[in-house]
């Protein structure tokens, strides 16, 4: 989201200014400096803020910050950037901390058929799943049924 927004952002700006100097192109306008000052300010301005995002969304697939620095390698690190960028992030825990979507970290809906890898040892194990269930339902993770079914599968274990 913060990159598409800044994108949204950087082509309005273009526009309005390629707007404002077309319309008052013999003398500058106030108008257009203003704009022209604003466009050419908020990617400096928003420099440090996108590298946190990407040296993020490496960490979330598992890579070191320090990948970034493939995308100085002409056309290929760019390209190999984006593929990275669009992958989905590891399941669970990796070394940077959690998933941010919060999966892997409570029982997933494809259980295995197994019992012996889903068996639940204690029932306050059983009640961390559920509240951790109960928190992915509040941040709009998991919806009221997908929440009742996992809560209600935990529930007949015990």
């Amino acid at each position: 989201m913060f990159t598409l927004f800044n994108v949204i952002i950087i082509i309005a700006l273009f526009f309005a200014n390629f707007i404002m100097g077309r319309l008052f192109y013999p003398i500058p306008s106030f108008i257009g400096m203003i704009l022209t000052i604003i466009f050419y300010c908020y990617p400096l301005a928003i420099l440090i803020p996108s590298l946190a995002v990407c040296v993020r969304r490496l960490h979330d697939i598992g890579k070191s910050g320090w990948y970034y620095l493939i995308g100085l390698i002409p056309f290929v690190g760019e390209i190999i950037l984006f593929v990275w960028f669009c992958q989905d992030s590891q399941a669970g825990q990796n070394q940077w901390g959690a998933n941010p979507k919060g999966y892997g970290s409570v029982t997933t809906f494809s259980q295995p058929k197994d019992d012996a890898s889903t068996t639940i040892s204690s029932q306050p194990d059983i009640l961390d799943q559920i509240e951790k269930l109960a928190k992915l339902k509040e941040s709009g993770i998991l919806s009221e049924e997908e929440f009742t079914y996992q809560k209600k599968k935990m529930l007949e274990k015990l």
